[in-house]
């Protein structure tokens, strides 16, 4: 599912290419630019090594209302995301970005959920993923992309519905300096993480989580509308009034932390530096003497900074 969602799903960096014609994967595997990745899939192709890359066929279209079966027991389809509130789905879905009316009810929904806590029960459903991050969040063009659909004119986009990356000219990606290029609404990687532990949650039975920033804080929220930055990307905080859990998007980690130490790193998270200015926001904190205090938000850096380093996937070469 990591190319579905445009983002890696496990510890293991992973590069992975959708090609929309099995004649198209063979020329895309000895290509410079395609030795680099770990399997592509190609319709209606026999599964076959090229090169030591494995090609693997599926059957189906990467369209709005179609599906991909990848083999007998698995069936993912697509909708775009505009309806998906108002259809249920018997098995995997990845909802996509057809129209603008998809980007349009993407950011209603973001708008809704930071004011009110509300997000929508489709989105946080463990057969549910929103696909392609890169369309819904924008961003630059990557130089060496891990998730890429290549169409049979060479043009490789991160997904038939998401932005172009290039063409491939003599076996190498060439960059396309006019490529469409989608600007995401403010705090639209955070939401999508946020949903993300939502959903990890669901899948261990939790649900009635609430998510910090977004409605609501686990403590007080006294602070004017200019001083409450976007949430910090990469890390999420769920509670309700018996835990509260650490989700780390990158590294697919969630944390139980006591209510202590959520109180501290909730206000680390929302502030930074800034943190100790902020000392009534937190009820742990407030409890501390002036010297208690900045050790304990040390403490709280020395656990967070780590977890939220940029940290890519490892690479593993078999």
């Amino acid at each position: 599912m990591s190319w579905m969602q445009g983002a890696q799903a496990t510890r293991v960096r992973q590069r992975v290419a959708f090609v929309q014609s099995a004649e198209h994967a063979e020329a895309v595997v000895t290509s410079r630019f395609g030795r680099g990745f770990d399997v592509v899939f190609a319709p209606d192709a026999q599964d076959h090594e090229t090169d030591g890359t494995p090609i693997v066929g599926f059957s189906g279209e990467l369209v709005e209302d179609g599906e991909v079966r990848l083999d007998d027991d698995l069936i993912i389809q697509f909708q775009n995301y505009a309806v998906a509130e108002f259809l249920s789905f018997p098995g995997p879905t990845v909802l996509v970005p057809q129209t603008d009316r998809d980007l349009e009810a993407f950011a209603a929904d973001l708008a809704t959920a930071r004011a009110d806590g509300v997000f929508p029960d489709v989105l946080t459903d463990p057969q549910v993923v929103i696909g392609d991050r890169l369309a819904w969040v924008g961003g630059a063009v990557p130089t060496e992309p891990d998730f890429v659909f290549v169409a049979e004119d060479g043009t490789v986009s991160s997904s038939p519905w998401g932005p172009r990356f290039g063409r491939l000219v003599d076996g190498e990606l060439a960059p396309e300096a006019d490529s469409a290029h989608r600007s995401g609404p403010d705090g639209a990687l955070h939401f999508l993480q946020a949903v993300e532990a939502l959903r990890y949650a669901a899948a261990r039975g939790l649900s009635g989580l609430s998510v910090s920033g977004y409605g609501a804080y686990l403590d007080s929220d006294t602070s004017t509308a200019s001083e409450r930055p976007e949430p910090n990307p990469g890390a999420v905080l769920l509670f309700d009034r018996e835990q509260q859990l650490l989700h780390v998007s990158t590294r697919h980690k969630t944390y139980a932390l006591t209510r202590d130490l959520a109180s501290l790193v909730e206000l680390q998270l929302r502030f930074g530096d800034r943190a100790l200015e902020h000392t009534d926001e937190s009820d742990t904190l407030r409890s501390l003497s002036g010297s208690e205090r900045e050790s304990a938000l040390s403490q709280v850096r020395s656990f967070l900074d780590p977890l939220l380093q940029a940290h890519d996937a490892e690479r593993v070469d078999a």
